[in-house]
């Protein structure tokens, strides 16, 4: 089902749960125009334990091929890399600091005279 212009008049059945949507309740695809699954289909699809599973045992097999591979992808992006760490790293920060803010006055039953 090829669609080219996006127009929420046009319904698509997503064959996994079997609901009929709106072609905006799924992906895009380059090829076809939509993907064949809903899109909280391909999201509960991906967040499953098999396949992280089989991600897992895909790396085993060839952790020395994803090792260069993510040391090239490193040393090609390194500046992407270092803003996502340091945002990382402040988001960390901020979070360990409201918790121990919290700890010590929020939780502290702290009568003022």
């Amino acid at each position: 089902m090829k669609i080219k212009n996006f127009d929420k008049r046009y319904y698509k059945k997503c064959p996994k749960c079997g609901l009929v949507k709106t072609v905006d309740s799924f992906y895009k695809h380059n090829r076809y125009g939509v993907r064949s699954w809903c899109k909280v289909c391909e999201s509960d699809s991906a967040k499953s334990n098999k396949n992280k599973l089989r991600r897992h045992n895909y790396y085993i097999k060839n952790k020395s091929r994803e090792i260069e591979a993510n040391k090239e992808w490193v040393q090609k992006n390194r500046a992407k890399r270092n803003e996502y760490m340091r945002n990382y790293m402040r988001l960390k920060y901020l979070r360990e600091r409201k918790i121990n803010y919290e700890h010590t006055h929020i939780n502290n039953d702290i009568v003022w005279a």
